[in-house]
This record gives structure tokens, sequence and C-alpha cells, in this order.
């Protein structure tokens, strides 16, 4: 169902970050995420000194509250950790929305998004720029919202695409196929006209991704605040990923033992990520995304 297209994918996986995002906004349960987990690695003889900073984030979504200055080490066997990479601990997004905020007054957007998607391997996915929002005004699923999706070259209505029940509450979906190409750089926003009154959010697009041919690196030209990397095998297990609740800077060194699950085509998923939980005139979350996926046959 191509409504649900950010809802529900398979493979690599996103929306809602199959990594980032979860771990500042764990109930938003619209990832894929690896298909099954590796095997735990045997327990290192001593307990390692975890890498990166200690400081508690207070700053607003998006700004590094202290820079590590050590280079993360990998825990022995451990797939998830980056040799050379720095990162920043991402901020507290306040407030952070609950599953039940769908059923407040005013403006709730589940989520709103605008996410580029390109699938560089063998197998058919759905590549370009789409818009999508699930929202409920005053609690209730409006079928009649006025939404405007706009950024570089595009300003365009987002239709109402059905309802969706999530968390006991019933959410009104709106999703667009956006006929442009995604300027990474570019300002991106979201216009909801309700008869509540209009919410309304922008952000910069992130992203502008090269990843390595060989598997190896990956790399963007525009930060998000909320970007990560991860490599699945031939069997569908995980074999490297960023660490949950980082933000990556670019670029990400990617180790050979990610590799090394068996012969087969491996896929090397970099998701570059801005977030925010600022809606003018309402509540919710909202998101701009690059992402690209690679087939790497090893």
């Amino acid at each position: 169902m191509r409504v649900l297209f950010h809802l529900f994918r398979s493979k690599s996986g996103f929306i809602l970050p199959a990594l980032g995002l979860l771990a500042v906004m764990a109930t938003l349960q619209i990832s894929c995420g690896s298909k099954s987990s590796p095997a735990a690695p045997a327990a290192p003889t001593a307990t390692p000194t975890p890498p990166g900073p200690t400081a508690t984030p207070t700053v607003s979504p998006g700004t590094p509250t202290s820079t590590p200055t050590n280079t993360p080490t990998s825990t022995p066997g451990s797939p998830t950790a980056t040799p050379t990479s720095t990162f920043y601990s991402l901020p507290t997004l306040s407030p952070t929305p609950t599953p039940t905020d769908g059923a407040a007054p005013g403006v709730y957007w589940y989520y709103g998004n605008v996410v580029n998607f390109t699938y560089d391997g063998a197998t058919t996915f759905y590549n370009g720029l789409t818009c999508q929002v699930v929202l409920t005004v005053n609690g209730a699923a409006e079928s009649t919202c006025g939404v405007t999706v706009s950024g570089p070259g595009v300003t365009m209505p987002v239709a109402n695409s059905g309802t969706i029940g999530l968390y006991g509450v019933t959410y009104a979906i709106y999703s667009a196929d956006l006929p442009v190409t995604y300027q990474p750089g570019g300002s991106y926003s979201l216009l909801t006209a309700t008869s509540a009154g209009t919410a309304a959010a922008t952000l910069t697009g992130p992203g502008g991704i090269t990843l390595a041919s060989d598997g190896s690196q990956a790399s963007w030209a525009h930060e998000g605040n909320g970007d990560h990397v991860l490599v699945q095998s031939p069997l569908y297990n995980t074999t490297f990923r960023t660490p949950i609740g980082y933000d990556m800077l670019s670029p990400v060194a990617i180790p050979p033992s990610a590799y090394q699950d068996g012969p087969g085509t491996y896929t090397l998923l970099a998701t570059i990520m801005n977030r925010s939980y600022s809606i003018t005139g309402g509540s919710g979350f909202f998101y701009v995304s690059d992402e690209l996926d690679k087939d790497l046959a090893k």
C-alpha cells in the first residue's frame, strides 16, 4: 500500500530511523530494521570503558553539547562501534511525544516528513522524494485538512490517503510523491491548515550521501542531527551499525569485519536526518531525511 511506504518497508528499513530515532522516540515503531540479530559475541575478560561524551545534553535540537576528545574503539567482537568516526551525543528533544498525544486538543503530528530514498542495487524499491504526515485534530482523524509541502522547485498539495490506528488513536494520513529532485542543503516545509488552526514546520534537508564502492566508508555533504549507518549481511544479520543514541559525523569508516558473515550480497545503508519536535501552531514530530542503500557483492 503506497500510503504506508514510510510505515512499513522491508530490507534495510527506515522510517523513524532504524537506529538514531529509536533512542529518542522509542514509542514510534515505524522501522523494519534488520531482519534478525547476530549471535551475541563472547564476553570480554574486562569491562571496557565506553567511548564518547558523558555530558547530559541540554541544548536545542541539532546542537552537540560536548565534543568527544577520544576516538571510539571497538568492543571485542562488537559490530556496532565506528573505528575512526567522531560522534556527538544526541540532544534531548523536548517535549517528547507519547502515543496518547494524538487524542489531545489541537493539531498533533504523529509524524510529518520529507524523505529522499535511493536504492543502488539489483532489487527494485521505490526511489524518489516523498512527503507524508500522520495527524489528528482535536483528537480526531480530520480528512479535510489543507496540507502543503514546499521545497526547492516545488510547492504542492498533499492529499488525504486514508486513516491508520496507532495505540488506540485513529490518525489521518496525507501523502504525496514530489516531482522534483531532492536538494541537500535546501529548505523543506510542511503546513497543515485544519479546523483547529494552522500548524507548520521547516527544516534544512541534510545528506548528499556517497558510499564507497568497496563498502569501506559512508560520507555526506550536509550534516543532520540524527545520522546513522548500518550493514546487513546475506544472512540478514546486522553486522555493523553506528551506536544507537548518537549522531554520526561524516565520514563513517566501516571495518572489514562487517563483511565477514559469509559470501553473498551485503547491504550498506546510510540515513542522514534532520528532525525536530518544534511544530509552530501545533505539536508532534517532523523530519527531513536523505537515505541511500547500496548492494555490495562480497
